[in-house]
């Protein structure tokens, strides 16, 4: 990872705090694999934001999953939006 800019270390560490709510092994993981695919787009001479936006939807769609399995009994069963996660979806997406 140490050949990733700075913007791109930062944006993965800000998916990798975002996705804490699935456990510390499956933030991981999904860090490890998110940092691969950002390589992989580098390597390919892309831009990598498209796989960052993708990740982005994909770990707020994780997050929300889990959330909703793990909701407290008899709690209120709102919607949960992706911008409620990661407020970065508004930004990336139009």
């Amino acid at each position: 990872m140490s050949q990733l800019s700075a913007h791109f270390r930062a944006r993965i560490a800000a998916l990798g705090e975002l996705s804490r709510p699935l456990g510390e092994a499956r933030a991981a993981n999904l860090a490890r694999q998110l940092a691969a695919d950002v390589m992989a787009e580098i390597s390919r001479g892309r831009n990598p934001e498209r796989a960052l936006n993708d990740w982005i939807t994909r770990i707020a769609c994780e997050v929300a999953a889990h959330a909703h399995r793990h909701g407290a009994p008899g709690a209120s069963k709102r919607v949960t939006l992706l911008k409620d996660l990661l407020p970065e979806i508004a930004l990336t997406q139009h």
